[in-house]
């Protein structure tokens, strides 16, 4: 939940800062996903877009995916400046040649879970953000 907000935050960023930025979302558990689609992506470029912003989810089957890693990690090597790739991932293997090569090139964010005890200010803030009052009691 924490990250799909933070990734909203980020593409709407994303969007303000460029409106003809095109974003494209792609899911690595979908079996049509592959090296090629998400490359093709990553070079498109639209008749009406400046740049491209594509969203891979599920990246944490890069590792039992080698083909795609791979081909994503030469990708990184020498990316599209006009293009974004964000990979959305439970855990990304920090030692992969991928993992060093987005580090080196561009930026890694990670969002740790919310802690047991952060938890119902959480869920009072979500609930109070879509407009219904909720008590510390109820909100655990």
């Amino acid at each position: 939940m924490l990250v799909d907000e933070a990734l909203k935050k980020i593409v709407a960023a994303g969007c303000a800062e460029d409106p003809g930025i095109a974003v494209q979302r792609l899911d690595l558990s979908e079996s049509s996903c592959d090296a090629r689609k998400i490359l093709a992506e990553c070079q498109s470029m639209g008749l009406f877009t400046t740049r491209n912003l594509v969203v891979l989810r599920a990246a944490e089957l890069l590792d039992k995916k080698t083909t795609i890693r791979d081909a994503l990690g030469d990708y990184a090597k020498s990316p599209n400046p006009d293009a974004v790739l964000i990979l959305v991932a439970q855990k990304l293997n920090r030692s992969s040649r991928l993992y060093k090569q987005i580090k080196k090139g561009g930026k890694v964010y990670t969002f740790d879970g919310l802690k047991t005890r952060q938890a119902p200010a959480w869920v009072q803030t979500e609930a109070q953000r879509l407009g219904h009052e909720m008590d510390t009691a109820t909100a655990r």
